[in-house]
């Protein structure tokens, strides 16, 4: 690789973490071609992106905040941080995928690969929200019942009122 490509891909890369919310660092050996696929498939379908560099190509982009060894793969996620990072979790937990998760960034801050795998157990976004949501109508839901209670029971007085024969 000439000095020009090296230091277009270091440009390209510094790019991508800046725009990343999220970074895993994936050992990717004895990995095949159509399984890497797979998991860029899944990662991109999530708002993420995988780029395969030169370790050395990799630490002068993050300004030698890390030393990494072995080939490395990084999963980016542009959009929400956590599916990507599952996505790359569960493909690891795989008999194909091997223990092979070497560590990333989350938001801005360097972590090691049990943190990933913590990370990795977080609810997503759109769940999250759909709990919040859930919280948030819950006590409406018991409002309204509560609310409710004394027409209803006025309304089964009176249709049993109604349905007595008078004496």
């Amino acid at each position: 690789m000439k000095k020009e490509q090296k230091e277009q891909v270091v440009k390209q890369l510094k790019e991508s973490f800046e725009r990343a919310q999220s970074v895993v660092f994936v050992d990717f050996s004895g990995l095949g071609t159509s399984t890497i696929e797979t998991l860029r498939k899944e990662v991109t379908k999530l708002g993420g992106g995988i780029r395969i560099a030169k370790n050395t190509l990799i630490e002068r982009a993050l300004d030698q905040q890390t030393k990494l060894e072995g080939p490395t793969a990084i999963v980016f996620s542009f959009g929400d941080p956590i599916p990507p990072i599952k996505a790359a979790v569960e493909f690891a937990s795989k008999p194909e995928g091997g223990n092979w998760i070497k560590g990333g960034f989350f938001e801005g801050v360097l972590i090691g690969a049990p943190k990933v795998l913590e990370i990795s157990s977080i609810p997503g976004r759109d769940v999250l929200l759909a709990n919040l949501s859930q919280q948030l109508i819950a006590p409406l839901r018991r409002l309204t019942a509560v609310l409710n209670t004394p027409t209803r029971n006025f309304v089964t007085i009176v249709k049993e009122l109604s349905q007595q024969q008078p004496e």
